[in-house]
């Protein structure tokens, strides 16, 4: 005889799985801080609610709506809770309305200080700090200022967040401090990290008048350059094209080189040794001498002495060669632009009355390809020109059935 048994099902009480937060704020504050608030409810709600059968729940509804009241009361100073109300199921939600009660901020005063950095170069970081005070104020204006002390935490973590994004190659130190009248003051100090600028050095060139005269004629200080020393090269990159505007400003030549059709521009080149490079460029003449030395099956080597005088839609010029070049020792010809850094042009000698036409193009590196076409009895030429650094130049050039190699070195 078998005796079967039978299990019998007893169905489980329910109870609560997950807790939900639904918050709602009058007025508008910042979308993290609210985030903030519903973490906490949230929070307080699981430690309450998750695993609890939702019968005894049930029957103490009123009593759970008390102490979940009594408890953000007191924690979430600066808002009243209008409405309270808990759906109880197995996903339960708790739905809240806050009013914000004032005194509320209404202005944001950031004030900054930079260890180890010169006084000298506060205009550097002049805008960078107002449009930080800016978004500081735009996030916290209309905040309780009551709600301070519990919301420092999220107003740190915004404020770490704008200063890496604002001041790269800094870590902020914050402190807060509310005052009447709904001002409350950042108290923010920047400690430079990372790769800093250890020394700064000048140099100039110009591709249409001698660099001696560029020297002679801005005037600038090395001291002025000072306030970059101690900066992170990462804000220098950061911030690269305003800063060297502003170095413009502090050379006090440059007024009196625009009055004689001088154009200045500078820029930097950011490291450890920061280079600030000066280029000062005449807007009608071009002049430039080079020394260049060819080999080829006939070696020779010559100077050549450029002057140009440039209008929009042409340029006039002058070459005068001294050494061995072996074509005519003056040269007059007119360049025309086809396109960006592309022209055209034709040239010719005086002595042997020759002509050539000519097409020029530079390339973005600097590199170049010159091809001329002679008329008559002058010959062709064509250079392909490496552009090494600012003074020297490597070409390979094709002239009248010669081919070898050229150095070229320019002299300004």
């Amino acid at each position: 005889m078998m005796i079967g048994s039978v299990s019998l099902g007893i169905p489980q009480e329910p109870k609560v799985e997950s807790v939900e937060v639904q918050l709602k704020i009058t007025g508008q504050i910042y979308e993290g801080l609210q985030e903030r608030i519903e973490f906490s409810i949230c929070r307080v709600g699981e430690k309450i609610l998750l695993s609890q059968p939702l019968s005894l729940l049930r029957q103490n509804r009123q009593t759970l709506k008390s102490a979940i009241y009594n408890v953000f009361s007191k924690v979430l100073a600066g808002f009243r809770i209008e409405t309270i109300d808990i759906e109880l199921q197995e996903h339960t939600r708790i739905q809240m309305q806050l009013v914000p009660e004032g005194p509320f901020i209404t202005k944001v005063n950031l004030k900054t200080h930079f260890v180890d950095i010169s006084p000298e170069s506060a205009p550097l970081f002049r805008d960078t700090i107002i449009k930080t005070e800016e978004e500081l104020e735009r996030i916290f204006k209309g905040l309780p200022t009551a709600a301070l002390p519990w919301a420092e935490s999220i107003i740190n973590m915004v404020t770490q967040y704008l200063v890496e994004r604002d001041f790269p190659g800094f870590r902020p130190m914050l402190a807060l401090q509310g005052k009447s009248g709904g001002i409350v003051e950042f108290y923010l100090q920047l400690v430079p990290k990372g790769q800093l600028v250890k020394d700064v050095r000048v140099n100039y060139s110009s591709m249409t008048i001698p660099v001696q005269m560029i020297r002679s004629k801005l005037g600038v200080d090395p001291a002025d350059l000072d306030i970059l020393t101690g900066m992170p090269v990462e804000y220098l990159v950061h911030y690269q094209r305003d800063i060297e505007n502003y170095l413009l400003t502090i050379f006090d030549g440059i007024p009196s080189l625009r009055k004689i059709g001088l154009d200045a521009d500078l820029r930097l080149k950011p490291d450890e040794e920061t280079e600030v490079l000066v280029t000062v460029n005449s807007e009608h003449w071009r002049t430039n001498i080079e020394t260049r030395f060819f080999f080829g099956d006939q070696d020779y080597h010559y100077i050549q002495a450029y002057v140009g005088y440039s209008l929009k839609d042409y340029e006039v010029y002058t070459k005068v060669f001294a050494g061995e070049h072996p074509s005519d020792h003056v040269k007059v010809g007119l360049k025309i632009p086809i396109s960006t850094n592309f022209y055209g042009g034709f040239e010719y000698q005086l002595e042997n009355h020759l002509k050539n036409i000519g097409l020029y193009y530079q390339f973005e590196r600097g590199d170049y390809l010159h091809l001329r076409f002679g008329l008559d009895e002058s010959p062709d030429e064509a250079v392909i020109g490496i552009r090494i650094n600012d003074h020297f130049n490597l070409e390979v050039v094709h002239y009248d059935r010669d081919l070898g190699l050229q150095f070229m070195f320019h002299l300004w």
